[in-house]
């Protein structure tokens, strides 16, 4: 293999599967064998890091562990382009809120580290790895897809956080209490905020930070169960920001007059509602 040109050695790496037991190993043994093969496997090795408790919460927490120990020093960290970690409670109580927190806290070390994550999903049962641990990420990160669960827009930390990623292009936020946007003193986002988003995935709660419009947006995913109450003007004026999507999907829209949504939306072409898979395409009048 040293004798092949690079492009070739590192396409056959590459092409090992890191989540096969045989392939990993292999992986392992490449790390040893020069230092140009080395960084070919490290590269394989960490482009792609996810945590998921498949099973027994010891073992996805203990693996998490590991792999925070040491993690200033960890070379194969710059290699690292999508990372995902969602833990899923089957209990709430006492010990799922300390499990919880536990998480959270091993995350918040390794946030800081993702120096060049593009795609990231965190998703953790009864509390979000605190929005504060997310403004902990580099700025020179060039992130583009975010998946946040557990969390909402309410939160200040957050607001910031996005107001200052112009390279995201797709955002997925699932709020954490219903009412909370209600609750909090609303801080919009500033008006050059986002300036690249083209899908974006919240509930409609939520949509009151977005004041300004998004006229990069093209897609939107929207749970609009908590607006169904509001008068039409109401509505439309909440949906203003969005004006500019072509393909929407709307979520909880059960014996909802959904006609509002539409008028705020002048160049939809592709409407999906509820969890029907049928896309309606609209003909311009």
């Amino acid at each position: 293999m040293l004798r092949l040109p690079p492009e070739i050695s590192f396409a056959i790496i590459n092409g090992l599967d890191v989540t096969q037991p045989n392939d990993r190993k292999t992986l392992h043994s490449l790390l040893f064998v020069s230092k140009q093969v080395n960084v070919f496997a490290l590269r394989t090795i960490y482009q792609d890091i996810s945590f998921l408790n498949r099973s027994a919460y010891d073992q996805f927490f203990r693996q998490l562990c590991l792999f925070s120990c040491d993690i200033e020093s960890n070379p194969g960290l710059r290699f690292t382009t999508v990372f995902s970690c969602r833990l899923a409670l089957r209990n709430r109580d006492g010990e799922a809120m300390i499990r919880s927190k536990e998480v959270n806290r091993t995350l918040e070390s390794i946030i800081p580290f993702l120096i060049n994550v593009r795609r990231m999903s965190i998703s953790v049962d009864d509390g979000f790895a605190y929005p504060h641990a997310l403004r902990s990420l580099p700025p020179s990160a060039p992130l583009t897809h975010l998946k946040i669960g557990k969390c909402g827009m309410c939160s200040e930390d957050f607001q910031q956080f996005l107001a200052s990623r112009p390279t995201l292009e797709w955002l997925s936020i699932y709020s954490s209490r219903p009412g909370s946007a209600r609750a909090v003193e609303r801080n919009h986002l500033t008006i050059d905020a986002l300036p690249r988003l083209l899908s974006l995935s919240i509930d409609a709660e939520d949509t009151v930070f977005f004041e300004n419009p998004l006229t990069s947006l093209v897609n939107l995913a929207c749970n609009v169960r908590y607006i169904s109450q509001m008068d039409s003007a109401s509505i439309v004026c909440r949906m203003a920001p969005f004006a500019s999507v072509t393909a929407c999907h709307l979520r909880g829209a059960y014996y909802m007059d959904i006609s509002p949504i539409l008028t705020s939306l002048p160049h939809l072409e592709y409407l999906w509602v509820g969890k029907t898979e049928l896309i309606v395409r609209t003909v311009p009048s």
